[in-house]
């Protein structure tokens, strides 16, 4: 007989307790009540209901569980222990009733859902107010009430700290701007489009004013996510751009975000892409579809893990629901190391003199010496070993300069460095900025400013920017009191502005030299490089094709989509290296081109004989020595200088 063990049971279903034939450990004696349940579980009929209501639940209830994710370990693991951001959408058919409410929240915090767009929620004007003590959620509802619409964002409270602007003026759709650190915003939109087809006119208004949302939020830089019940059928329209048809005019929004290369997640994570399973059941008639669906767009800065759809058992609803799981947010480490690579390291060799060039040579040599160089002086003369010695000689380069030669880094938009009086000119005004927010008015009034002791540290650091800046000596007082506290703002105030003017000098000054650096680049393009140049003119960028998901034909499992960026770029750069490779062997030359390359009478051996000799010494540090400075080749970022002030060891390698 089969045992039933429940996790977590719905509402109704009896509870099947394990037959005491098949446990194990020590006997205990149970009273009459559990008596009579291990008799009633006992019977056949019982039994067989139990289980069949069990398979039942499985099937009907709980809708594409993780246990589907087969040999998939990892990312079951990571979407039950790694805490992912879980976005759901939901149609809860009227939410006005509190206890269903309630039960919806159960709900969120049982499957620690962060953000849930809700449909047809049908609520009063009443409804902002549920939420207001709610330790967990906080919601953001529809202003405009319509008994037969109206939408709502539940969000986790840790979220809100993130929230930056709200749109909640329609009964149809609302959205949510969020701000997270790296410059990412993200804007959530809920959606509810009309089901009736008689309102042909107001459901084309309506994805007119969405359309024109999702353009303005792509304008704005903004990441989205549009998310909600679009009652339209998704499988007809995917069936109908396979067709090449012009489409239904309910399918406009489709297109647009189809046209606009938006992710519809649960199509994309479904086994089979082409029925990827339903999210309604009609009441009336049984009959399934899906119309309910969450979109992202293009480079949507959290990588989507999963998407699937669920019926839970505390509320009833003719939808399920469709969650969709991302990858946590960015540690503050991982966000350091992320704009450390967006940055490029630049050496300094304009700041380097005479005495530290002579380091640099001598610490040159030294290098050499510790890690036995001397081995690489005598290699065969082939490709292995001249790619084996270039790699040496880069690495003693680059070890050396990282310790002797000074250096910064540099985001793309930045052609030149912010000098260094500029940047301490910006610390000591956000230092005195710091300081003029403890005398404030209201703090003055009620006699609040800083104690003898903290006063000394905090003048002792005014006396530093002043000696630092140059400024006129001002005389301090040791002890803050009512009587002197007003002028010693003043002169506070007086620093503030003498640096502020330096600033704005500094920042004029670094201006005109990105100007006349422009110009000088701008007349170097004009001889050296056109095609740059013209470009310059005509704001005319370098168009790249990104992608981020790739179609594989495999052998053994036939067509695969890759979404990771390494395997994508190694599928890529194989394609197009076999792409050109002729079909069929090249057609022989005729004789007049057998003639052009055949070997000519005037053209005499003897000149080339000495072609391929290597230079001598002197030649070839002549070579070295005549290169320009300050000059450096792009893959290898080593300047010119290296090569020509290397210790006498190291330049024997080169």
């Amino acid at each position: 007989m089969l045992t039933v063990c429940w996790h977590n049971a719905p509402k109704g279903v009896p509870i099947p307790i394990p037959s005491s034939s098949v446990s194990e450990g020590p006997t205990t004696t149970l009273d009459p009540a559990h008596s009579f349940l291990n008799n009633l579980i006992n019977q056949p009929d019982i039994s067989h209901l139990l289980n069949s209501n069990y398979r039942q639940h499985q099937t009907t209830v709980i809708q594409h569980d993780l246990d589907t994710l087969e040999h998939q370990d990892g990312l079951i693991n990571q979407l039950i222990n790694a805490n992912p951001l879980t976005i759901t959408t939901h149609n809860t058919r009227n939410l006005s009733d509190t206890t269903k409410f309630a039960q919806l929240l159960e709900t969120l915090t049982l499957h620690k859902v962060d953000i849930c767009g809700v449909t047809e929620t049908g609520h009063t004007t009443g409804q902002k107010y549920k939420t207001k003590q709610h330790p967990e959620f906080a919601a953001y509802w529809s202003t405009s009430v319509n008994r037969y619409a109206g939408v709502g964002l539940i969000i986790h409270r840790k979220w809100c700290t993130y929230i930056q602007s709200t749109y909640l003026q329609s009964d149809r759709f609302i959205y949510v701007d969020l701000f997270f650190k790296g410059h990412i915003k993200v804007r959530i939109i809920v959606i509810y489009l009309h089901a009736d087809p008689t309102t042909r006119m107001q459901r084309q208004t309506l994805q007119a004013q969405i359309i024109d949302l999702l353009k303005s939020s792509q304008k704005e830089h903004y990441h989205t996510i549009i998310m909600g019940d679009f009652n339209a059928n998704l499988e007809r329209f995917y069936n109908s751009v396979s067709k090449h048809n012009q489409g239904n005019w309910q399918y406009a929004i489709f297109h647009y975000l189809q046209q606009n290369r938006f992710s519809d997640l649960h199509r994309l994570y479904s086994t089979d892409q082409a029925h990827p399973g339903h999210t309604f059941i009609s009441p009336q008639n049984g009959a399934v579809s899906r119309i309910d669906a969450i979109f992202t767009s293009s480079n949507f800065p959290f990588a989507s893990l999963y998407c699937h759809t669920r019926k839970f058992f505390l509320y009833l609803s003719d939808h399920l629901i469709v969650a969709a799981y991302f990858q946590p947010i960015e540690s503050k480490q991982a966000q350091q190391e992320k704009r450390l690579r967006t940055r490029c390291k630049v050496y300094n060799v304009q700041k380097m003199e005479k005495d530290d060039w002579q380091n640099f040579s001598t610490y040159s040599d030294k290098y050499y010496h510790d890690h036995n160089f001397k081995q690489y002086e005598q290699l065969p003369a082939n490709r292995h070993s001249l790619n084996l010695l270039w790699t040496k000689i880069k690495e003693v380069l680059v070890t050396i300069a990282n310790k002797t030669v000074p250096c910064s880094f540099r985001s793309s938009e930045d052609r030149l460095p912010k000098s260094k009086s500029l940047t301490s000119c910006y610390t000591a005004l956000k230092k005195i900025n710091h300081l003029l927010l403890k005398f404030r008015i209201k703090l003055i009034s009620q006699s609040i400013w800083p104690d003898e002791h903290e006063w000394a540290q905090l003048s002792e650091m005014v006396q530093q920017i002043i000696k630092e800046h140059h400024l006129e000596s001002v005389v301090l007082p040791t002890i803050i009191i009512m009587n002197n506290v007003r002028l010693l703002k003043r002169q506070l105030l007086t620093i503030y502005k003498l640096i502020y003017h330096k600033v704005r000098l500094e920042q004029r000054h670094l201006e005109q030299v990105q100007m006349q650096h422009n110009i000088k680049l701008r007349c170097f393009n004009y001889e050296e490089d056109l095609t740059r140049m013209i470009d310059s003119i005509l704001n005319r960028d370098r168009r790249r094709i990104v992608l981020d998901r790739l179609l594989v034909n495999d052998p053994l499992h036939d067509k695969v989509l890759i979404t990771d960026p390494k395997t994508i770029q190694t599928h890529a750069a194989q394609h197009f290296q076999q792409y050109a490779l002729p079909q069929n062997t090249s057609p022989s030359m005729n004789e007049r081109w057998k003639q052009q390359y055949a070997p000519k009478e005037y053209i005499k051996e003897e000149w080339y004989q000495s072609i391929m000799d290597p230079p001598t010494w002197d030649e070839w540090r002549s070579t070295i020595q005549a290169l320009p400075n300050d000059k450096a080749c792009d893959p290898s970022t080593l300047h010119n200088e290296f090569y020509k002030h290397a210790g006498p060891h190291v330049t024997q390698l080169t």
